[in-house]
């Protein structure tokens, strides 16, 4: 749910659920900004 807020997308395969591969960087990114300005806090992702 947290990197769906920051702009992940989730694609389910036969095997697992991963992140979409254009989606990665962007989910992470967003995240470790918002943690370093604002401590981890989830719900301000």
């Amino acid at each position: 749910e947290l990197l769906e807020r920051c702009g992940g997308r989730f694609v389910e395969t036969p095997y697992s659920l991963r992140l979409e591969p254009s989606t990665i960087h962007r989910a992470y990114i967003t995240h470790l900004a918002y943690t370093m300005a604002h401590g981890l806090a989830p719900e301000r992702a």
